[in-house]
């Protein structure tokens, strides 16, 4: 009951967040022009990354120690303040590398790297909220600084007068990030959910041994790193599959058309949120599953079910493109419609490829995701810069699809040799499987007619 209820909170949250940064993205497609619209989707790119790698796995490690019970959470804040100057190094060797590299104009690359610092640091504090299993404060720091950009988007767009531009836009940015996560801390801060108690550490002469604390929090935060690090090369893989091509077409076509990939990818990725709530949620409870054997199953279902009920609208999705993409955007090039098409149809596929990777590094597997991510972005690399079409949208797309294709392959692969099961566990739904969705939902309906 509770994994259902955290899946449906989360699941809702995350349809809020996106539908947040869908708005945005609308907003945006009509404020800025399309070269300066491929130049933004270049930052968020860049931050989506950044943020993967910038906090070296600490989210991911912090949260399955605190779900195993191998750490409290008032040593997960010490040794996370303790690695701060390292993550910091890297955040900004990073911003350098992907923005500043890329000639991005000044004023946009100091916007931006503030921006991902932000993020970096809500990072670390969503680590104790999923070891904790606390979907709702989660939910919150997550969508607030979203659904103010967003709001803030419309007054720019409503006053154009106001002033406008890719500047503006990334200042809006910054400052809905800074404002909103500051009072969603402040929030949860009142809320007390996250107080630790105070524990002064005595010698045996009864001095306080200040220099066991900082020791024990040096020890804690080397043990974070050190498991965090293989989880954040894995989730800086699975980002980069999604968005190196962004980088491909800016450097061969320009930014308007890596604009158009951007707005397509943009568009589908409401279906990746549905693979992104679930997989927060599994990661959640598989640090507390009884056996690895436990989590599988459960994966396994949820991924099966999902490659079933996702098939028939990923179709007709694309089969709408031109529609969805004036709806959208309000135009439609052949670059466009080209990436909106193939990521449409390989959406399910992307979507089950998260699923089971977010479910099954939760048992502690944290070389799984590093395997099958790998050989997804070595497959993203040829296709975006080496195959015959380097550069190009269509490229971009596919090099997005048969990334997590090739990912899925793996996985599939690894699962069915490790748990001795077939694919067919993973990938043809069951008829018991359906059925348990209507006896539940038919419960729920059952007890909310009732409560009437």
């Amino acid at each position: 009951m509770r994994f259902a209820q955290n899946l449906i909170l989360t699941i809702s949250g995350r349809f809020v967040l996106k539908g947040a940064n869908l708005i945005s993205i609308i907003l945006i497609s009509r404020i800025l022009d399309a070269s300066d619209f491929g130049l933004f989707g270049l930052v968020v790119s860049a931050g989506a990354i950044i943020s993967a790698i910038g906090h070296l796995g600490v989210r991911q490690s912090g949260a399955q120690l605190l779900g195993s019970g191998s750490i409290e959470l008032g040593q997960y804040y010490r040794a996370s303040m303790l690695s701060s100057p390292l993550l910091l190094i890297v955040v900004l060797g990073s911003t350098y590398h992907l923005l500043y590299k890329a000639n991005v104009p000044i004023d946009i690359f100091v916007s931006g790297t503030v921006w991902v610092i932000t993020l970096t640091l809500v990072g670390w504090l969503q680590g104790a909220m999923l070891g904790l299993n606390d979907f709702s404060s989660f939910n919150l720091i997550e969508s607030l600084p979203r659904a103010l950009f967003a709001a803030c988007l419309l007054v720019a767009w409503m006053f154009p007068s106001a002033g406008g531009g890719l500047s503006v836009t990334s200042l809006i940015l910054l400052q809905s990030f800074l404002v909103a996560t500051s009072v969603a801390f402040f929030i949860i801060r009142l809320s007390r959910r996250f107080d630790t108690p105070s524990q002064e550490v005595l010698d045996p002469s009864g001095n306080d041994a200040k220099d066991s604390t900082l020791t024990k929090s040096a020890s804690d935060a080397r043990i974070l790193i050190e498991s965090g690090v293989t989880f954040a090369l894995a989730v800086l893989l699975v980002t980069s599959i999604d968005r190196v091509g962004v980088w491909s077409v800016q450097q061969a076509k320009g930014s308007e058309a890596a604009g158009n990939f951007f707005a397509a990818l943009q568009a589908n990725q409401i279906l990746f949120e549905v693979a992104a709530a679930i997989g927060l949620v599994l990661f959640s409870d598989s640090t507390r599953a009884k056996s690895p054997g436990d989590a599988v199953a459960r994966i396994a279902k949820i991924s099966r079910l999902l490659l079933a009920l996702l098939t028939v609208p990923a179709v007709i999705f694309a089969l709408l493109a031109e529609m969805v993409c004036h709806l959208l955007f309000g135009r439609a090039s052949a670059d466009m419609l080209t990436a909106f098409v193939v990521l449409s149809i390989g959406s399910p596929l992307i979507v089950v490829t998260k699923i089971i990777y977010a479910g099954f590094s939760g048992t502690g597997d944290r070389r799984f995701g590093l395997v099958i991510y790998g050989v997804g972005f070595i497959v993203a690399i040829c296709l975006n810069y080496i195959l015959p079409g380097a550069g190009t949208v269509k490229n971009a797309s596919l090099g997005v699809v048969f990334g997590y294709l090739a990912a899925f392959v793996c996985a599939i692969s690894y699962l069915t040799l490790a748990t001795a099961t077939r694919p067919s566990y993973f990938l043809i739904a069951r008829r018991s499987d359906f059925e348990e969705i209507w006896i539940r939902l038919s419960a729920a309906l059952r007890r909310l007619y009732e409560a009437r």
